[in-house]
């Protein structure tokens, strides 16, 4: 079931940016807009690039979580040592 789901959601997003990529070079080539090749072919990297992005996130909150519990760590161990 869960398979099922993710092979529709690509199939609804894949369409989605060939459409719009095709729009977009359409237009362009009919100098219907004066945009940089980056954006004609924007619908095929954005969706890429907010997943690396988003990874990249994840990656940086575990990070400072792992940093900010070694400093909670370090504190409760002198706090501890000066007790004693």
């Amino acid at each position: 079931m869960e398979n099922e789901n993710k092979n529709i959601s690509i199939k609804l997003v894949t369409p989605t940016s060939l459409v719009l990529f095709a729009l977009f070079f359409l237009a362009k080539i009919f100098d219907k807009i004066d945009w940089s090749w980056w954006w004609i072919f924007s619908p095929l990297w954005v969706p890429f690039a907010l997943i690396i992005i988003i990874i990249l996130g994840w990656v940086l909150l575990v990070v400072f979580a792992a940093i900010f519990d070694y400093f909670i760590e370090l504190k409760n161990k002198w706090k501890n040592g000066r007790k004693s």
